[in-house]
């Protein structure tokens, strides 16, 4: 992932790359579209070993693939560029730029909502609300599909309003979202609908920022990209896994937990959008 969004960068200038970006991450969303239907059926004729299988055989050929048709693109090679202390030079340089952690900080926002539903939904769907396993994988296919329209929408509406306006628009109807489902587990109205439905707004949002935040906080280093992306990469997983641990340990049997910690971080979200964004959206634009 952290060598896609590098690539991106050694290719594409930054606004003409988060097109690129987002077109790339709406096919790279087919695959956990179909994903969790194709292996919750899996599931009913296999077991989990048959799934670990078929995973180490898409790595195999993701290794064909990458060996024969991938070409390099870095137009700046470094010999250097392992050395510890140039690493640690570059990482110091990127983490002392402003518009760098803005866009990251906003990454790592709805980052973590979307991993809040990774982590909860299973628990909510399958225990909570006691459907089926397809019945979950055919739930988060539809999540999915709204991160594909997030990213059809980008690519459309960003050269015509613009990067800052539109992530302002997305990050208050994802905190929008985030709100709706914390009120509907407030009311104790448990569904399958009342999940999806805020889901929905939210990976619409996370379709249109994730794409643009991504390739935002490694526009402005074109002969660091890749240490940009892996800086960007280790804050936003890391956040990634703190979130899904706290989803772990604050279930207590209802979907509350995981709706107040989206509508949390959409809230996150949202004000980070109206202020770093703001600030720092017209120079990347």
């Amino acid at each position: 992932m952290v060598c896609a969004r590098a690539i991106v960068r050694d290719l594409y200038p930054p606004a003409e790359g988060m097109r690129v970006m987002a077109r790339a991450m709406g096919w790279m969303a087919v695959v956990p579209l179909f994903g969790p239907i194709l292996t919750s059926l899996a599931l009913e004729v296999t077991s989990w070993r048959g799934v670990f299988t078929l995973l180490g055989l898409l790595a195999a050929g993701l290794l064909v693939l990458s060996w024969r048709d991938l070409p390099e693109s870095n137009r700046h090679p470094n010999p250097q560029a392992l050395s510890a202390r140039q690493l640690l030079g570059n990482y110091l340089f990127i983490a002392g730029h402003g518009e760098f952690w803005a866009y990251a900080l906003v990454g790592a926002a709805t980052y973590g909502a979307l991993f809040s539903f990774i982590s909860g939904s299973p628990y909510v769907v399958m225990d909570v609300l006691g459907h089926p396993r397809w019945v979950f994988g055919a739930a988060f296919g539809l999540a999915t599909a709204g991160f594909i329209a997030g990213t059809v929408v980008l690519r459309r509406l960003m050269p015509v309003i613009g990067l800052r306006r539109l992530l302002i628009i997305a990050a208050s109807g994802s905190a929008l979202s985030g709100l709706l489902m914390l009120g509907i587990a407030l009311t104790g109205h448990q569904s399958l609908a009342g999940l999806l439905v805020p889901m929905m707004g939210v990976m619409i949002a996370h379709g249109i920022i994730n794409a643009a935040a991504q390739v935002a906080t490694i526009g402005p280093f074109p002969t660091r990209a890749g240490a940009a992306a892996a800086l960007n990469g280790f804050q936003m997983h890391a956040f990634g896994a703190l979130i899904g641990l706290w989803i772990g340990v604050s279930f207590d049997g209802t979907m509350l937990p995981m709706a107040a910690t989206i509508a949390a971080l959409t809230s996150l979200l949202a004000i980070l959008a109206h202020t770093l964004v703001r600030h720092y959206a017209p120079k990347a634009a």
